[in-house]
């Protein structure tokens, strides 16, 4: 009995003390909530009061990104938006021993149909040009011409819906951050950053050439071969042209030729095959008056100048409300219009300002005629030209039926011209000169092909159109020259040399070997 008691003791004493540990553990469970409420309600209190009837909802605490990262972040959309429209360009140049050697440069593509606006390359024995994609395509291009005055260039390729990216003519600042973007070396996009040094710089990079003016120069680390100028909205608003190193620095110096003149050469080139510069007739001269502009030594007889009423001694104080203090400044004014645009200007002459309307006429026009020694070109009389008098009727015209069908049946036209003398002039500067002055093929996308032969100097050529160049190659008008032209005129048949010629090259337009 005894032990029976015993054990319910031991029994009983171990329930309590379960039963206090038990209720030790759910008060501490207690003041443990009560304790993290109260932390809650005092973290809620601080939080922002929403509207009566709102919740505020706690967010999550978020990394705060740095100025860095916000840089980094605008520049890979910078180079994501520019960086499928720019393009490396190989030109392949044959030397005098005949070698040959390779260019690398960067060009930006300006149309979705395969114009690209590049800095001008060195285009003397220039063989061959290949422009790589974004995408690693490799395209032959042809170039479509180049200006001098502001060393830009135009180069086609065959292709379709290109990306492109926006030229933009806008008021660039001083400091303004840029970036320069290229394809120096093939596939791989380059880049620099930079900033704005000055605008409106002027640079002469070559004694045969005129200044280049109103130039954007930039300040960045590093070259990346030519490319575009970029603003950090990802619009273009410069064609670099020339790079030089910065005096006592391991920094380069850049200048820009800006969008708006850009836009305007490379509208020029494509239309016509080459720039055509506005001419207005003055002489500048230095200017030692009190007034602010350029002055005029003299005007060219003939010229828009003279005709609106321009004299020596008169100031020019703004160029269609633009205000202008140097030559320079003019020239840049100029560059960003048209031959045949009408623009005011602000002069002051007879003591007083007075403003006049005045036309912009092509420099050719004008000075050009006045300043060639050799004698004005024969005008076109037909399809064969025969000014030397050695195409016998016969061939003659066989000529003629053999280029009125292939007119009928293709976009090409070809004009065939003998004259007695060069005037002086190499068979190139001849041909190239008359193939624009009579603008064959001009009318209809640059088709034209013009075969001239000069007696007295034994010599003959064949110039090719912007848009055929790509199947009456150098290589293949050299090949025709030697196959037809050559024989035939050794032993004075120029007539079948001729038919036989434009035969051949009428064979290669219809179908292309």
């Amino acid at each position: 009995m005894n032990k029976f008691l015993k054990l319910f003791l031991i029994l009983l004493c171990l329930m309590f003390i379960t039963f206090s540990i038990s209720c030790f553990n759910q008060a501490s469970r207690k003041e443990i909530a009560i304790e993290t409420e109260k932390t809650t309600n005092e973290k809620l209190e601080e939080q922002p009061k929403g509207a009566e009837g709102e919740t505020t909802v706690l967010e999550e605490e978020r990394p705060v990104e740095s100025e860095e990262d916000e840089e980094i972040d605008k520049l890979s959309l910078v180079l994501q938006k520019v960086g499928p429209s720019v393009v490396n360009i190989e030109f392949e140049v044959k030397s005098e021993d005949g070698s040959v050697g390779k260019l690398l440069s960067s060009g930006t593509i300006f149309t979705n149909d395969g114009y690209i606006i590049s800095a001008s390359p060195i285009v003397e024995n220039l063989k061959k040009i290949t422009v790589t994609l974004q995408d690693g395509t490799q395209v032959l291009g042809v170039l479509v011409g180049m200006d001098k005055n502001t060393n830009i260039a135009v180069i086609k390729i065959d292709a379709q819906n290109l990306e492109i990216s926006t030229f933009v003519a806008e008021d660039v600042k001083v400091g303004e951050p840029v970036l320069i973007i290229g394809r120096p070396l093939g596939e791989e996009l380059d880049f620099s950053q930079g900033f704005v040094l000055a605008t409106g710089t002027n640079r002469t990079i070559s004694p045969d050439n005129p200044p280049l003016v109103g130039l954007i120069e930039t300040k960045v680390k590093s070259g990346v071969g030519g490319g575009s100028l970029v603003n950090m909205k990802s619009q273009i608003i410069g064609i670099i042209i020339v790079i030089q190193p910065l005096p006592g620095s391991d920094e380069l110096s850049t200048f820009a030729t800006p969008s708006d003149i850009v836009v305007n050469i490379a509208n020029q080139i494509i239309e016509y095959g080459r720039a055509r510069t506005p001419f207005i007739g003055i002489e500048m001269g230095e200017n030692n008056t009190a007034v602010v502009g350029v002055y005029i030594q003299s005007v060219v007889e003939g010229s828009p100048a003279e005709e609106a009423g321009l004299k020596g001694g008169d100031i020019i104080a703004e160029f269609n409300y633009k205000k202008i203090q140097t030559p320079y400044e003019l020239l840049a004014q100029m560059l960003k219009h048209n031959v045949g645009d009408i623009v005011k200007l602000k002069v002051f002459k007879d003591e007083v300002y007075t403003t006049l309307d005045i036309n912009l006429v092509e420099v050719t026009q004008v000075q050009e005629q006045k300043e060639s020694s050799v004698e004005e070109y024969p005008a076109s009389v037909g399809y064969v030209n025969d000014f030397a008098h050695i195409i016998d009727k016969e061939y003659e015209s066989q000529i003629e039926d053999l280029i009125k069908e292939l007119e009928e049946n293709t976009t090409a036209e070809i004009a065939v011209v003998t004259i007695d003398s060069l005037e002086g002039k190499t068979i190139e500067e001849y041909t190239f000169e008359l193939f624009n002055t009579w603008g064959i093929g001009k009318a209809d996308k640059n088709n034209g092909i013009l075969f001239l032969v000069s007696l007295n100097d034994r010599s003959f050529r064949i110039e090719v159109g912007l848009g055929l160049r790509d199947i009456i190659t150098s290589d293949i008008a050299k090949k025709i020259l030697d196959e037809t032209v050559l024989p035939n005129f050794k032993e004075k048949k120029y007539g079948k040399g001729s038919f036989e010629c434009i035969k051949e090259i009428s064979n290669y337009i219809v179908s292309p070997k």
